[in-house]
């Protein structure tokens, strides 16, 4: 007689993903299912796992997301749109710009320029070691949450994701300017600001109404998420027999581990952690789309 199996092998649930449809389901598990054990950091203040807590952490891999599927899903496009129009440039994202980069003028320099390596279809592997410092402003997307009932290839994917923002410009130093004699002061050049707004703003930087003159000449957006399995949460039953997944109230409150029924296997965040050191196997990861540059212009005055 065979033993009782000690883990559940996470690859089985693969021909459900299979059946319904869930190319990028399939290939998230995949990718986590072969790939060598790492677990997430957690964020210490959040208690959670944050893609900033793990930038550095050596083992964590990246699976780059395709932006096409993602906006193939309109969840992910009306969520976009709302963090473009009103979480880019809101209160909150001005007063950290002012606060990350307003401080680099400094004596004797005129203008310094900041983030340039900020490009279209950045790979995620290159603004990986950014993520920390230069991040400014996110909008937390949650498919589920709506229709718990409903799964879907998004789901299956990312479930919880985030788009995130970073930005580049240059500040302007109105101490220094203010030395200068203005008949000799070169140009400040601030492309894509409208005539009247950048000569008002740079009357007021050389007059000395303005400590400080920032301009955003782009922002660059992303999608991310950590995929990975800390602490303890259910998350489906799935039926491997009849290929199907589905949440159930009753897996959810005993939250069993049933290897003997191909109809009724629970499935928990445990599930991959068991997975995981039974087998070696199982690295969780970050999910991140290329960087995409929206165009937008800003000036900030700093007073």
């Amino acid at each position: 007689m065979a033993d009782k199996p000690t883990y559940f092998d996470i690859k089985l649930l693969f021909p459900v993903l299979d059946h319904k449809g869930w190319p990028e389901g399939k290939n998230y598990m995949k990718f986590w299912a072969e790939g060598a054990a790492c677990t997430a950091d957690n964020d210490t203040k959040l208690g959670k796992a944050t893609i900033t807590a793990n930038v550095g952490n050596s083992c964590m891999r990246i699976y780059k997301v395709d932006w096409n599927w993602l906006f193939g899903f309109k969840l992910a496009v009306d969520n976009y749109q709302i963090f473009i129009r009103q979480k880019v440039f809101n209160t909150a994202a001005l007063t950290q710009l002012v606060r990350s980069y307003g401080g680099l003028s400094r004596p004797g320099v005129k203008s310094v320029k900041f983030n340039q390596w900020l490009t279209n279809n950045l790979e995620p592997d290159v603004f990986r070691k950014n993520i920390a410092e230069h991040q400014i402003q996110h909008l937390k997307v949650s498919p589920g949450v709506n229709d718990p009932e409903k799964f879907d290839d998004l789901i299956a994917a990312l479930n919880n994701f985030a788009y995130y923002s970073m930005y580049k410009g240059e500040v302007f130093n109105g101490a220094e300017y203010q030395k200068l004699n203005k008949s000799v002061c070169p140009a400040i050049r601030l492309p894509g600001i409208a005539p009247k707004e950048a000569e008002d703003a740079v009357s007021r930087l050389l007059s000395g109404q303005y400590k400080a003159l920032l301009y955003i000449e782009d922002v660059g957006v992303y999608m991310g998420d950590i995929y990975e399995f800390n602490g303890d949460q259910y998350l489906a039953t799935w039926d491997i027999k009849n290929k199907k997944v589905f949440q159930s109230k009753i897996d959810y409150v005993f939250d069993g581990q049933d290897f003997d029924d191909p109809t009724d296997i629970t499935v928990t965040n445990a599930t991959y952690q068991i997975y995981r050191r039974e087998t070696g196997k199982g690295g969780d990861f970050m999910a991140l789309t290329p960087m995409k540059l929206l165009g937008f212009k800003r000036l900030i005055p700093i007073k």
